[in-house]
């Protein structure tokens, strides 16, 4: 049988290269903080001895830097807020 020029199929319009939105990209980076911090508190749930000024107290580990993080919190917009910590402005030279 003699080979026939078949005529070849028309290439099918391959679909656009999907893009990931900002939304889900922030919903992927929250569930991987979310892993994260409950690794972190699973591996700091112990109990602990603070002795503070005049209170000393059992708490648990997680709590002690939960804590330190809010107040370090409070203290560097406090701080920002009297200016003692203002950051300089960038000056655009034209």
């Amino acid at each position: 049988m003699p080979d026939r020029d078949e005529p070849e199929a028309p290439e099918q319009p391959q679909p656009p290269e999907r893009r990931f939105t900002m939304v889900e990209v922030r919903w992927a980076a929250a569930g991987a903080l979310a892993i994260l911090f409950g690794i972190f508190i699973a591996q700091n749930a112990d109990q602990v001895e603070v002795d503070f000024i005049l209170v000393s107290a059992k708490v648990r580990l997680i709590w002690v830097f939960l804590i330190c993080f809010v107040i370090g919190g409070i203290l560097d917009r406090l701080l920002q807020h009297k200016g003692i910590l203002s950051r300089p402005k960038s000056r655009r030279e034209d």
